[in-house]
């Protein structure tokens, strides 16, 4: 009899090792996330600040659709325009502006290990006011 109880206890502890595992298991299946932005507004605002000399000088504004692969470090490493701007010079500054300035929490797999991932995410390039107009004739004073 002490032989069979035995027995049965130990396949207890096997089933409940079985179910600690699956659980363990299911938990580390929740530590997987992609690629989150760190920082975003002080790395946005440094891709804005750079607006690009020929876009200004052709009064250029616009948006652009872009992924970008993340390292596991969270540093971009590719970036791909997805939808032009309608503009090179805008295109090119939002992806060299991206691997400059961006930082990333790394996405991370099933065991929470850092690992390469990608972003998805548009720039709008626009003036904070219109364009200088054009050098002109000055227009009269108003006196009221």
């Amino acid at each position: 009899m002490f032989a069979k109880l035995t027995r049965q206890f130990v396949m207890v502890v096997c089933g409940v090792g079985l179910g600690l595992s699956a659980t363990t298991s299911f938990a580390q299946a929740s530590l997987a996330k992609q690629a989150t932005p760190k920082d975003a507004r002080i790395w946005a605002g440094k891709i804005h600040q750079n607006y690009p000399f020929a876009a200004l000088r052709d009064n250029a504004q616009g948006s652009v659709r872009l992924v970008v692969s993340v390292d596991p470090e969270g540093r971009v490493s590719k970036c791909f325009v997805t939808q032009s701007s309608g503009h090179e010079a805008l295109d090119k500054a939002a992806c060299d502006g991206m691997v400059q300035f961006a930082m990333f929490d790394p996405a991370r797999d099933e065991m929470g290990r850092p690992v390469a991932g990608s972003y998805a995410t548009v720039i709008t390039y626009r003036f904070k006011t219109q364009p200088p107009v054009p050098a002109g004739p000055t227009p009269p004073a108003i006196t009221i």
